[in-house]
């Protein structure tokens, strides 16, 4: 059997240093207060599904792939960051309050305005939930 240790070592890296994180502090962040837990919950239970897939899978994808799998994987991460560049909107400057007129709104809306350079949340948008 081939030694794959760098390949592992490089794809676990990736996934450490973006993705593990993210779900978790996108679902705990953004999640209006009624259906946080569940949220949080859910995410924990498709990482660890989605962990044990990789790990059952992964051996036998090496086994027959070889370096394929790799391939498969790296495929798999540019997908993910090309959805969530174009489809996960930029939340640093929205407080908890507007988060849920944030995600009542299309998001490829958000996200266009979001490259234009135009504001996520209209003005008016913002006065009026706030004076409901």
């Amino acid at each position: 059997m081939r030694d794959y240790q760098g390949g592992q070592s490089f794809n676990a890296f990736i996934i450490c240093a973006t993705w593990q994180g993210i779900t978790w502090t996108y679902a705990s962040e953004i999640s209006p207060l009624d259906i946080r837990m569940l949220c949080v919950l859910l995410t924990t239970a498709d990482t660890w599904l989605g962990s044990f897939i990789i790990a059952r899978s992964t051996p036998f994808m090496i086994s027959d792939l070889g370096y394929g799998a790799y391939f498969f994987f790296a495929a798999i991460l540019a997908a993910m960051g090309i959805w969530s560049f174009f489809f996960v909107p930029e939340t640093k400057v929205i407080s908890l309050e507007e988060m849920d007129m944030l995600f009542l709104r299309p998001m490829h809306m958000a996200v266009w305005a979001q490259l234009r350079g135009q504001p996520i949340l209209a003005e008016e948008d913002v006065m009026k939930k706030m004076l409901a």
